[in-house]
């Protein structure tokens, strides 16, 4: 990929400061991530614009003090934590059989786009319009992606299902509803775990009318 920015670092004060304004063009987001956070969570190419200043004596300290702004859209990745495709099955399936199973937990996610605005507040990195997109389905999200201090996680996402987009194998059927998935954990070991239940209770109360109905009639 290509690098264009501009990058200060002032010693002159007690607290050494740094601003960086940078856009990445092109660049495979993986290899990156491992280097400046050693996570591992979210593959990609793409684009990435960052307008930083922080100050402190060392790396972590810079890391935790950064305020900004920035951006970030992706192409072609994967993001670890979750299998969106393995769970719409699992509901599509409830919804059928209209009994509940358990829901999987960690596996992987391939997607076309990904996109974010980022807010960076003391090394806290958070967005309110995280939108990812594949075949048959998109999903909205909000929280914070990556706290550098802790590199903690914690971000909500809302699922549904796009039939016009979907291969033939993949047309999901969860009724019109949306599917939250929370995420936790930290960069290294991220954990999303999705919430049917909203769902699978709709589907088996009115299972249970229909059948009260006709029983009455």
């Amino acid at each position: 990929g290509t690098f264009a920015g501009d990058i200060r670092l002032n010693v002159n004060a007690a607290q050494p400061t740094a601003m960086v304004t940078t856009t990445l063009g092109k660049i495979n987001l993986e290899p990156l991530l491992k280097d400046f956070m050693d996570a591992t969570y979210l593959t990609g190419k793409g684009n990435i614009q960052l307008s930083l200043a922080g100050n402190g004596a060392d790396t972590a300290a810079l890391k935790r003090s950064l305020n900004g702004s920035g951006s970030l859209n992706l192409e072609d990745g994967v993001m670890t934590g979750v299998d969106v495709y393995d769970v719409l099955g699992r509901i599509e399936t409830m919804i059928r059989n209209k009994r509940l199973v358990e829901m999987p937990q960690g596996g992987q996610t391939s997607f076309d786009n990904f996109s974010a605005t980022l807010g960076i507040n003391n090394g806290v990195v958070s967005s309110n319009d995280l939108l990812i997109e594949a075949p048959g389905w998109k999903i909205t999200g909000a929280g914070t992606l990556v706290d550098l201090g802790t590199e903690r996680i914690d971000f909500k996402m809302d699922t549904v299902t796009v039939p016009a987009t979907a291969p033939a194998d993949k047309k999901f059927d969860i009724s019109g509803n949306t599917l939250p998935i929370a995420c936790t954990g930290t960069l290294s070991s991220p954990r999303c775990l999705p919430d049917a239940q909203k769902i699978i209770s709709s589907a088996v109360s009115n299972v249970v009318q229909q059948r009260l109905g006709t029983f009455l009639q």
